[in-house]
């Protein structure tokens, strides 16, 4: 953790975001981690998740998240999918749950409220 802590350089609050995460991947805790990070361009948002990515994959532990946008060009800023691509609209829920087989966390970026 602290190496990619050092890496990324994040300011005090998206430190705290992704340090939540990770201690909630790297910990045996099996309670669901629910949690929002908004803010404005420019905060640090996106930096975090790319954080994130680096955590997970130096762990051998890409499938174990999954990043979704809204639109394609908002899922490739993040090597992401679109929300459509992975909930299969239309699909079968036996064909839902096989795509996210193994996946803890799941990283919806560009949401609306």
């Amino acid at each position: 953790i602290a190496d990619v802590l050092k890496l990324f350089k994040l300011n005090k609050e998206p430190q705290r975001a992704f340090e939540i995460v990770t201690d909630h991947a790297a910990g045996s805790s099996i309670m669901p981690l629910r949690m929002y990070m908004g803010g404005i361009g420019g905060t640090g948002k996106s930096r975090v998740i790319h954080a994130i990515i680096e955590f997970f994959t130096r762990r051998h532990e890409e499938y174990r998240f999954m990043v979704l946008g809204p639109t394609g060009s908002t899922a490739a800023l993040l090597n992401g999918s679109t929300y459509h691509s992975v909930y299969l609209e239309g699909a079968s829920l036996a064909a839902v749950n096989e795509r996210l087989q193994g996946v803890n966390y799941i990283f919806l970026d560009k949401c609306s409220v």
